[in-house]
């Protein structure tokens, strides 16, 4: 239990630490939305039952003619590295890839309302399905609310053979939530109605902006019929527990790991494999762990599921709290010590 708390520990630094953004409050991709990049530092467990993955062998086919379409989440831009390793593994399996929003006939603002993006998501996989036979899609943290809103506007079983998403708050996000209840406190305490925005901004965190917004009320899209669907998270996600991830009548994958678990899911070699497994296959991937690793990853999902309403509680209320200096004419310490708050435009 000990590197589970310290798992937990890590990831509040991760999601909280400037170098990152947060990315449920739709994910970076390192992406509450960060394009949240995976910490340098991994914590390892002591735990002699271990999920170990082989090395994925060396391809014996050529280009398969399908594309994957990589989505990212909030705050990301379709110009970082949010999917690298995904990418050699696609490119190493013959298929092509295509990140949203790299297409100026198809914008994607992480920043702006969910509607308008998956509208274009939508328009670019039918135009896409004209050229390839097939098209798949991978999403990570708020890119799957734009994939989710895309099917509802009406792509169908026609245009996507699979779509896999990772770490992604179909349920909408609390923190998201308990944050825009916060701040209208925390504003009025300080007598500031930009206070909240300014000290997030300092971690990395916008959290005025519509897609922060259409991503906390968000509500699960029923799978439509024809699409392979999957939905893939790390047990220590401490930006998209279980509950905003609830996704019902999809398949669901849930890793334990010590890492942190937003944006470790991006690298970890299990979340890669169990993807293009589901791409190649069509094939929802056979979950053959022991029932020991299985009871571990529930058990550890279990703990984060109380563990971050918790913690973001503590933080709204610290927050708040953090606000009566302004008002007391001694101003915003962050402000004083890092300069003026901005957001940030690019990973």
């Amino acid at each position: 239990m000990p590197h589970r708390i310290a798992a937990f520990l890590l990831a509040l630094v991760a999601l909280f630490a400037p170098a990152h953004a947060l990315v449920a409050y739709a994910d970076d991709g390192p992406s509450p939305a960060p394009s949240v990049r995976p910490p340098a530092g991994v914590l390892h467990h002591v735990q002699a039952d271990r999920d170990v993955v082989a090395p994925r062998p060396a391809p014996t086919h050529g280009p398969r003619n399908e594309v994957v379409v990589l989505v990212g989440g909030y705050q990301s831009c379709s110009c970082d590295n949010t999917f690298a390793a995904l990418e050699s593994e696609l490119t190493a399996a013959g298929f092509d890839y295509k990140r949203f929003g790299q297409d100026p006939d198809f914008p994607y603002d992480t920043y702006g309302p969910i509607g308008p993006s998956a509208a274009n998501l939508r328009d670019e996989i039918h135009e896409l399905s004209i050229k390839y036979p097939a098209v798949h899609i991978v999403t990570h943290s708020m890119g799957g609310v734009v994939a989710d809103q895309a099917f509802a506007q009406g792509l169908t079983g026609a245009s996507v053979a699979t779509y896999i998403s990772w770490s992604a708050p179909h349920n909408g996000s609390a923190t998201a939530r308990a944050i825009g209840a916060v701040s209208p406190i925390a504003n009025a305490i300080s007598g500031r109605r930009d206070y909240t925005r300014r000290v997030l901004l300092h971690m990395g965190w916008e959290s005025d902006s519509d897609a922060a917004r259409d991503t906390a009320v968000a509500r699960p899209v029923a799978p439509p019929a024809g699409v392979v669907r999957v939905d893939i998270r790390e047990a220590t996600d401490a930006v998209v527990p279980a509950r905003d991830a609830t996704d019902p009548g999809v398949y669901s994958l849930v890793f334990d790991d010590a890492r942190e678990g937003h944006g470790g899911a991006l690298t970890d070699p299990r979340v890669l494999r169990a993807t293009i497994q589901t791409i190649e296959t069509r094939a929802v991937p056979p979950d053959d762990r022991s029932p020991q690793l299985k009871k571990a990853a529930a058990r550890t999902s279990w703990l984060f599921d109380w563990l971050v309403p918790i913690m973001t509680a503590a933080i709204a209320i610290a927050l708040a709290l953090w606000a009566f200096p302004d008002r007391l004419g001694g101003g915003n310490l962050l402000d004083r010590v890092l300069g003026p708050a901005r957001r940030r435009s690019r990973w």
